[in-house]
C-alpha cells in the first residue's frame, strides 16, 4: 500500500499542490537570490511556459511513453495552413471597392482567418504542434524502439509513467515529481531532448543543469511510491536531428549522493532567500584571463545541451 501521506495526483494538482519540484530547487543553484524570488514569489501561484525544445521533449515523450493520450492531448497542425492574418490585415480594405487590390487583400486575410478558425475549433482545445514535429518525434520513436537496451525498458514501461506523485519528505516537507519512464521491472528512467547525446558531453551538461539533483529527488518519490528504490537510475538521452544518436546513460552513487547534498542545500538557500527582503545577487568578482587563452589548458567545447524540464 502507498504511504498514507503520499498519493498520485492529476497534471492539474501536480501544478497546483504546495511542493518542491526538481526545477525549482535545481533553479536554487542557477540563479541569485534576487532572480530566484522574482521567478518563484512566495504563495504565489506556480507559472510554467515551456519554450520550443520543452515542447518538443514532451511531445517524444508522450508518443513513446503515453501513445494511446497522443490523440487526446494533440492535434496535429497541416502543413498547409496558411499563415494567420494579422489583426492589420483583417481590418485594412474592408471598405475599399470590391476588384481592387485592398478589397483582394482583406479577402484573403479573411480567408486565411477563416481556416484558422475552423482549424481551431477542430482542436478542441488540444496542444497543437507542426506536422513535421510529429513526422520527427516517430522517427524518434522507431530509432529507440529499435534498440536492444532502450527499446527494452521502453516496453517495460509502468502504468506510472507520466503520472505525478505527492510525498512528504522529512526534511523538505511536501514534493512532487513525475516521472517520465517507470518500468515494470522497477527502473526509473528520464527522457533528456538534447542536441547532443555524446556521454562525455551530457556529463558536463549534468552539473550545469542540475541533473543530478533531479535524479535525487526522482529517487526520493520513486522510493516514497514504490516502498524500495529503483532496480536502475538513468537517463535517455536523444537527438531531436538526423540521424537521432541516442545514448543511454546511468550516474554513479556517488553522484546521486551529490545530487542529494545540492538538494537540500538549495532547500536551505531558498528558506533563507523567503525569510529577508535583502536579497543577495552576484558577488564581487574579479575576471582572469582564462588558462585555455595562456596555452595552458585546451579550448573548452561549449555545452550544446538543451535547457529542458526538470519536473
Amino acid at each position: 500500500m502507498p504511504n498514507p501521506v503520499s498519493r498520485a495526483v492529476s497534471e492539474e494538482e501536480y501544478w497546483a499542490l504546495p511542493g518542491w519540484h526538481s526545477t525549482e530547487l535545481g533553479d536554487a543553484h542557477k540563479l541569485t537570490g534576487r532572480g530566484f524570488v522574482a521567478r518563484y514569489p512566495k504563495d504565489a501561484p506556480r507559472q510554467f511556459e515551456p519554450n520550443e525544445a520543452m515542447r518538443q521533449g514532451s511531445l517524444v515523450d508522450c508518443l513513446i511513453t503515453q501513445p494511446s493520450l497522443f490523440d487526446q492531448r494533440y492535434a496535429i497542425r497541416p502543413d498547409d495552413l496558411p499563415k494567420r492574418p494579422t489583426e492589420l490585415q483583417l481590418e485594412t480594405g474592408e471598405n475599399s471597392r470590391p476588384g481592387t487590390k485592398a478589397r483582394a487583400a482583406w479577402e484573403d486575410a479573411q480567408s486565411r482567418e477563416a481556416e484558422w478558425l475552423a482549424w481551431e475549433k477542430e482542436s478542441q482545445g488540444r496542444e497543437t504542434v507542426p506536422a513535421g514535429w510529429v513526422e520527427r518525434a516517430e522517427q524518434i520513436q522507431a530509432v529507440l524502439l529499435g534498440d536492444s537496451e532502450v527499446g527494452a525498458r521502453l516496453r517495460d514501461a509502468s502504468p506510472s509513467c507520466q503520472e505525478g506523485w505527492l510525498w512528504h519528505d522529512p526534511v523538505l516537507g511536501p514534493c512532487l515529481y513525475k516521472p517520465d519512464l517507470e518500468t515494470q521491472s522497477g527502473g526509473l528512467l528520464d527522457l533528456k531532448k538534447s542536441r547532443s547525446a555524446n556521454p562525455r558531453m551530457f556529463s558536463r551538461a549534468v552539473l550545469e543543469f542540475c541533473y543530478d539533483l533531479q535524479a535525487s529527488h526522482y529517487q526520493e518519490g520513486f522510493i516514497s511510491r514504490h516502498w524500495g528504490p529503483p532496480t536502475e537510475l538513468g537517463w535517455i538521452v536523444y537527438e531531436f536531428e538526423p540521424p537521432f544518436d541516442f545514448a543511454l546513460i546511468f550516474p554513479d552513487r556517488e553522484l546521486v549522493e551529490h545530487g542529494g547534498k545540492r538538494r537540500h542545500e538549495a532547500f536551505e538557500k531558498i528558506t533563507a532567500w523567503r525569510a529577508t527582503d535583502d536579497l543577495p545577487s552576484y558577488p564581487v568578482t574579479t575576471v582572469s584571463l582564462p588558462a585555455w587563452v595562456k596555452g595552458h589548458e585546451p579550448e573548452p567545447t561549449p555545452l550544446t545541451m538543451d535547457e529542458i524540464k526538470l519536473f
